[in-house]
């Protein structure tokens, strides 16, 4: 494999990144020791990381697992302590493929759209989304019409939003208008139990055919 093609991931134990709390004492909670957050991963943060040499960045913890810290009023079951390896919890102890650990999060009831817009932000994601904008000629590939959607064809869901092929992936994107967009998501029926982020980061149904679409930030 030529270096300019060999992948450098760079591991980041999500939790601590950003947490600047330099007095955390033994089995500690997350109101005493802190807790780092997603939007701590600014775009400054990950150009910085880039300088390393790496090209992908793999968030360690950033699923949700079982914890001791107590999420009831959120509607999230707390975790027996008997079972959970410390307050925070061990990051491989995972809950639900479908959700982000709630500490991670700055507010708990929007942390999927945090998450979300993590990704959208991104200079990864501006710099595909210019890209496929300006290989459509910004016109809409099924009417023609001007497009001011980037589609994504197989549903972006937290499952595979990191997985390059399918989040940012040229084949796996295309320009839509906001007519063909609509007429694609009332079309379609919901997967059983399928997810996807909308154009805001919440999680929703995704359409079964054609795979999914996220409406994005046009701004």
């Amino acid at each position: 494999m030529n270096d300019e093609n060999k992948l450098i991931i760079y591991q980041v134990f999500t939790r601590l990144f950003g947490n600047n709390n330099n007095h955390c004492i033994n089995n500690g909670s997350i109101t005493e020791n802190g807790c780092g957050k997603m939007a701590d991963f600014t775009a400054k943060a990950l150009g910085e990381i880039k300088k390393l040499g790496a090209t992908h960045i793999w968030y360690t913890g950033i699923i949700e697992h079982a914890t001791q810290t107590d999420y009831r009023r959120h509607n999230i079951q707390p975790d027996h302590p008997a079972i959970v390896k410390g307050k925070a919890g061990s990051p491989y102890a995972i809950k639900d493929y479908y959700d982000v650990d709630p500490d991670l999060a700055k507010d708990v009831p929007e942390r999927m759209r945090e998450f979300a817009k993590a990704f959208y932000e991104s200079p990864a994601w501006r710099r595909t989304r210019a890209y496929i904008l300006k290989r459509d000629a910004g016109l809409c590939v099924h009417c023609g019409e001007p497009g001011v959607i980037v589609h994504h064809k197989i549903e972006l869901t937290p499952r595979n939003i990191d997985d390059p092929a399918i989040a940012l992936g040229e084949d796996n994107l295309e320009t839509v208008c906001r007519t063909c967009h609509a007429l694609i998501h009332e079309g379609t029926p919901p997967l059983a139990d399928g997810l996807a982020f909308d154009a805001d980061g919440n999680i929703i149904t995704a359409p079964h055919t054609p795979p999914g679409c996220a409406e994005i930030d046009t701004r």
